[in-house]
């Protein structure tokens, strides 16, 4: 009976489809999930916008300064960026 039987896919094909399922998934694991630096959270970029809006002579160095007073802490840069 083994003798009537007959492959329908040939072993080169099964190591193949082996290589080609281990490289994607080693290619998955090692890509990073997220690529740059975070966002600025709303919760600190809207008093940075309020206090912009209400002291226009303000300028970032002020702005942090005031922020770091009312407890938010932030760097200066980030204060300057939004």
């Amino acid at each position: 009976m083994l003798n009537h039987l007959r492959l329908l896919v040939r072993p080169e094909t099964v190591l193949r489809w082996h290589r080609d399922l281990i490289a994607h998934r080693h290619a998955r694991s090692s890509r990073p999930h997220q690529v740059g630096r975070p966002r600025t959270t709303r919760s600190i970029r809207r008093p940075v916008l309020r206090l912009a809006s209400e002291n226009s002579t303000w300028g970032y160095r002020r702005i942090h300064g005031e922020l770091l007073v009312l407890g938010v802490k932030v760097a200066a840069s980030t204060v300057r960026e939004s």
